[in-house]
């Protein structure tokens, strides 16, 4: 059996190749080049309609395969127009009809869209890429577990870190849907904003990606005989790509008891295999903290929880407390509790659970235009979680919030 690593070069080398060999790395990588208001008003004011189509071939290692395609409206040719991307290389593009040299339009974390392949109307961009997994927690995030040499991923992307991952518009109010497709080994669980629709082995996908057409290159014999397998995910309605998420992994998780006619999405908590004894003394709590939250908002919003599922991950080397994904809620591992947390760490971890939460609905379905509103963001839902921990249901264990400001734990 091939490497990890000789598995992925030969899987890149076959690519390039079945792909006109025309790869080309973004000799200014290093440069920051920040996405300005200015710029972002800009786009937002040509662009809608903004679909992504994404497959991410997660290879264990150091490295990954990506293949994006986004059809946009635009309502005017913009020679101004241009893609995020913090990526290693371009690896095949095409604008429109047009396949395009990636040299041409690949520099300085951005891929240009020349207004000569524009048009007005319904334009559709497709880009094939590699890219470096992430180390320091923004964009898709790797991590070897110490204990077991398990590989896990997983993604954060606010503010402005998407773009770290796939190639698109970065910014909060272009707003678009997500059908996203992985290929990873077979006993990697994957976590996205929506639920999983099929899995099947890597060599039956063949007939899938054509009628997508992906380039069929994405998969090989040697990822068929290294047993990886194709994942499909339901639609994900339109939304900031600040808010997209995919976490792999051989993960262990526990579901939730509760059934969807007592009024709650499908939920899971998942954390790495190492952790799973850690984790499930706390979590029947943790799921009765969400779902009293659920109920709470529900009815002060007027408005039931508005997406598909609610799944909770518990991520290492986590720079922050807690973040909002749509669907999939991420959490620093310094709550996880390896020896019986006080009282006010508990609370703490209470308001984390349902400051996350609220953004479901303020903040991921209603989504400020700019960073410049994120201060709303933030102080609504802290406001709110602690609105839910003094009058909601089913919390009167947790009293004290002003114990939320003396506790040491983190939150975001």
């Amino acid at each position: 059996m091939q490497s990890s690593s000789d598995l992925f070069e030969s899987h890149l080398k076959s690519l390039r190749s079945a792909l006109g060999g025309a790869a080309f790395e973004d000799p200014q990588l290093k440069e920051k080049n920040h996405l300005t208001t200015a710029e972002a008003e800009m786009r937002a004011a040509d662009l809608s309609s903004v679909k992504y189509t994404l497959l991410l071939v997660l290879h264990k290692g150091v490295e990954y395969l990506g293949y994006m395609s986004v059809d946009f409206n635009l309502a005017k040719v913009n020679e101004k127009l241009f893609l995020d991307f913090e990526g290693t290389e371009v690896i095949h593009c095409g604008i429109n009809e047009t396949e395009v040299a990636p040299k041409e339009v690949f520099a300085k974390r951005r891929i240009q869209i020349p207004g000569k392949y524009q048009k007005v109307g319904e334009n559709t961009v497709r880009i094939a890429f590699r890219n470096r997994y992430a180390v320091d927690g923004n964009g898709l995030h790797h991590f070897m577990d110490p204990e077991d040499k398990e590989e896990y991923l997983y993604s954060n992307f606010e503010p402005f870190a998407a773009n770290k991952m796939l190639p698109c518009f970065d910014q909060p109010n272009l707003k678009g849907t997500l059908l996203l497709f992985t290929i990873t080994p077979a006993h990697w669980v994957v976590i996205g904003n929506e639920l999983e629709k099929s899995t099947i082995a890597v060599g039956e996908a063949a007939k899938r990606l054509e009628e997508l057409r992906i380039p069929a290159a994405f998969i090989s014999k040697e990822l068929a005989d290294a047993k990886y397998n194709f994942k499909e995910f339901a639609t994900v309605p339109a939304i900031s790509t600040y808010l997209f998420a995919c976490i792999a992994g051989p993960y262990g998780f526990f579901t939730s008891p509760r059934k969807p006619e007592e009024g709650y999405p499908p939920m899971k908590i998942y954390m790495r295999k190492s952790l799973q004894k850690y984790v499930e003394p706390f979590a029947n709590e943790f799921f009765r903290i969400t779902e009293c939250g659920i109920s709470f908002y529900s009815d002060i919003f007027g408005y039931k929880y508005p997406f598909s599922k609610l799944d909770q991950i518990y991520c290492p080397e986590y720079n922050i407390g807690a973040m909002e994904n749509v669907g999939a809620v991420t959490y620093s591992e310094r709550y996880v509790f390896k020896d019986p947390p006080t009282e006010g760490i508990l609370l703490r971890f209470a308001e984390t659970i349902l400051h996350e939460l609220s953004h479901m609905w303020f903040g991921d379905l209603v989504t400020m235009k700019w960073w410049n509103d994120l201060w709303l963001n933030e102080s609504f839902a802290t406001f709110i979680s602690n609105l839910c921990l003094a009058k909601g249901s089913g919390l009167e264990r947790y009293p004290c919030t002003c114990l939320l400001y003396t506790s040491p734990s983190p939150r975001d």
